[in-house]
């Protein structure tokens, strides 16, 4: 477990909850698929270890599968997306290569100045659009790489941060798990002010808080 202290630890089961996806699909991207007449590859390359006969992915992960369903969904293939990872590895010389902050010249996306993702069909959208508002919207970024994730940007006091909390979903500045507060919201019978009181934590934060994991059930 130590190799996840400043990384962040997430069950697939939770990696599903904060992207959206399927566990099938996370480890469809993750482990690739082994059908009998066509295997498919990984899409990128996880940092995941086992811990107790359990996998689990780190908080880079979960920004590199972002980046893969993001543009799954705007009709890059698969092949297209392994391809331009592949070229980036070899390029930028990073080990996640995904979780980083790239750039455009409207036709091409880049990273450090090189070009590394070509074979999209640059007709279907623009690039200098998805990438400044819906990419990385709700991601800090500190020397291109990411620093935190908000994966509800207008829940602006939520936030994933590897370096705290094993990168779980906290309030931030007071370091709280989302859970903690919510679980406590219902043991309470749902009195935002007992919790708000017993954590010493404004309510508008605990409201945050359950506003969030409502969210992701």
């Amino acid at each position: 477990m130590q190799d996840f202290i400043n990384r962040g630890i997430y069950p697939y089961s939770e990696a599903s909850r904060l992207l959206d996806l399927s566990v099938a699909k996370i480890r469809g991207l993750v482990n690739g698929y082994k059908y009998p007449n066509k295997p498919q590859t990984p899409a990128f390359k996880k940092q995941s270890i086992s811990y107790n006969n359990r996998e689990y992915l780190s908080f880079y992960d979960l920004i590199e599968i972002k980046f893969i369903k993001y543009f799954l969904s705007k009709g890059v293939s698969r092949k297209e997306i392994i391809e331009a990872y592949k070229k980036a590895q070899k390029e930028l010389k990073k080990e996640h290569p995904f979780a980083t902050k790239f750039t455009t010249d409207g036709k091409y996306i880049l990273a450090d100045n090189k070009k590394i993702l070509l074979a999209v069909r640059s007709e279907q959208f623009v690039f200098r659009e998805i990438l400044e508002q819906n990419l990385y919207e709700g991601i800090e970024f500190e020397d291109d790489i990411p620093k935190n994730w908000r994966p509800f940007p207008e829940l602006k006091n939520i936030m994933l941060d590897p370096l705290r909390k094993y990168g779980q979903p906290i309030v931030n500045g007071y370091n709280i798990l989302t859970k903690t507060l919510y679980d406590s919201y219902t043991a309470e019978k749902k009195n935002i002010k007992i919790v708000s009181e017993w954590f010493d934590i404004p309510c508008s934060l605990v409201q945050e808080a359950i506003d969030f994991e409502k969210r992701l059930n």
